[in-house]
């Protein structure tokens, strides 16, 4: 197997700046605001599939 290779470190600091910017860009866009929406049609199905339950 060969040697690794010796990244340079412009490149070591533009993949963590684009990690960090990423992860920023994730929580602004998929805030709290998403998954609550997610969350609110969860709890409607379950809600409905335990009215079903009773109904039979």
């Amino acid at each position: 197997m060969a040697p690794p290779v010796q990244v340079s470190p412009l490149i070591k600091t533009a993949r963590w700046s684009a990690l960090i910017v990423g992860i920023i860009y994730g929580k602004r866009r998929y805030g709290k605001n998403h998954f609550s929406i997610f969350a609110e049609n969860s709890m409607h199905l379950e809600c409905r599939s335990f009215a079903m339950t009773l109904s039979n």
